[in-house]
């Protein structure tokens, strides 16, 4: 399956993936080897998982095979996480250099919940320092560049976890995606409207009290 023939929704993926005409780890894989190919270059992630992501794909595709019925509703789905949630499973730097080898004991709520709905997280997106900023430049690990025009900024605080490939058409197809979902957080209610016009995400705002207010939601400690 090309990538022009690949799943266009989280909905037609977890279809594919139960009929068998695709395969998790195939799916995993190309998005791994779009990174491997570009992200020197656009430095979208600051790490990624690639063994972790295959292993998981693989006993998705197990499952898959043995009980279609118990694949969750993001089954398969490949996920950025933001460098400013933490992951047990890889390091979380909140974009610096101090927290270069930080490795928090445990997993923000908000990725746990998307593993249990069977997403595959490929590794940490790239951000601005702690996130307090909104061109993506990053002294300690370098800047995020526009796929569009690698000469160009990102734009956006999130950039990196929002970037233009998200969409399909043209765009997609000239630079390739790097994931079809993105788990990332706003500080003090911010905006994006440079990745509004380009991306057109979906977003949505919890109401007050709906989930906890513990600072596990997104990390261990404050940094």
């Amino acid at each position: 399956m090309t990538q022009d023939q690949s799943p266009r929704s989280v909905v037609q993926l977890r279809t594919a993936l139960a009929e068998r005409s695709l395969t998790a780890a195939a799916n995993i894989a190309g998005y791994l080897r779009r990174i491997e190919r570009q992200n020197e270059t656009l430095r979208a992630y600051l790490h990624v998982c690639t063994d972790r992501a295959q292993r998981e794909a693989m006993a998705l595709d197990a499952l898959a095979s043995g009980f279609p019925e118990a694949l969750g509703p993001l089954a398969g789905v490949a996920v950025s996480v933001k460098d400013l949630i933490d992951t047990s499973f890889a390091p979380t730097t909140y974009g610096q250099a101090k927290y270069r080898e930080h490795q928090p004991q445990t997993t923000a709520v908000c990725v746990q919940r998307l593993q249990s709905a069977h997403a595959i997280v490929l590794g940490k997106a790239h951000l601005h320092e702690f996130a307090f900023g909104v061109t993506n430049e990053n002294p300690h690990f370098g800047s995020a560049r526009n796929p569009l025009d690698p000469t160009r900024i990102t734009a956006d605080r999130a950039a990196a976890a929002q970037h233009p490939w998200q969409r399909h058409g043209p765009r997609q197809r000239r630079h390739g995606h790097r994931w079809q979902c993105s788990h990332s957080r706003s500080l003090y209610g911010s905006r994006r409207p440079q990745t509004d016009l380009w991306s057109h995400p979906y977003r949505w705002r919890l109401s007050a009290g709906a989930i906890t207010r513990s600072r596990r939601l997104f990390r261990q400690h404050s940094p």
